[in-house]
């Protein structure tokens, strides 16, 4: 299953493939854009990679195994308040139609912050939470096959996965990964 493929279903797996992540910096010649493979085995991410080209960068995890960034081990960041993080978020294409469309949300947020990126590919930036650089990401109405790969990598490196609420898992309506230790502060403002 992709964003460029019908699905297929197999009996037991099935590979989640978004083989460009970021269409528009990558149509603009800009780095921040990824192939993403994920190995979905009874419902499960098992295996998960994410190679971001223009930055020369390979994301890799396997279930219970911990992830690594170019054959690297690596874990979240180990900050502590909000209001020294680094944080990341996305927009949907068609944000203005959408409910509760993350403008206010991010108004917010940012004010509370030290820093805010938005790079335009939803599985760098889990792999960014996932490697120390970025300490929280969020965004809303992502498709599985955007996410699959760099979920599992953000949690096998110590992410913590919840909805707004904070109901853990993968909600693809409302998506936050953060290091964990910024997460209540975070919820707070969401």
């Amino acid at each position: 299953m992709g964003e460029e493929l019908d699905e297929i279903k197999g009996k037991r797996g099935r590979w989640l493939v978004d083989p460009i992540d970021g269409t528009h910096s990558f149509s603009r010649g800009q780095y921040h854009w990824s192939i993403s493979i994920a190995l979905e085995m009874d419902r499960r991410i098992e295996h998960g990679a994410v190679y971001a080209p223009l930055l020369n960068d390979l994301y890799y995890a396997e279930k219970g195994q911990g992830a690594s960034k170019n054959e690297r081990d690596i874990r979240v960041s180990s900050i502590d308040k909000l209001e020294e993080s680094m944080v990341c978020t996305g927009f949907a294409c068609l944000r203005a139609n959408l409910p509760g469309n993350n403008l206010e949300r991010f108004n917010r947020i940012a004010a509370a912050t030290m820093g805010q990126r938005r790079l335009g590919s939803a599985a760098i930036e889990l792999c960014m939470v996932a490697d120390g650089q970025l300490d929280a990401f969020w965004e809303q109405h992502l498709n599985l096959y955007d996410v699959a790969a760099g979920s599992l990598i953000a949690r096998e490196a110590g992410a913590t996965i919840c909805d707004f609420s904070g109901h853990p898992g993968l909600n693809l309506e409302e998506v936050m990964v953060t290091n964990g230790k910024i997460l209540k502060e975070l919820l707070k403002l969401m």
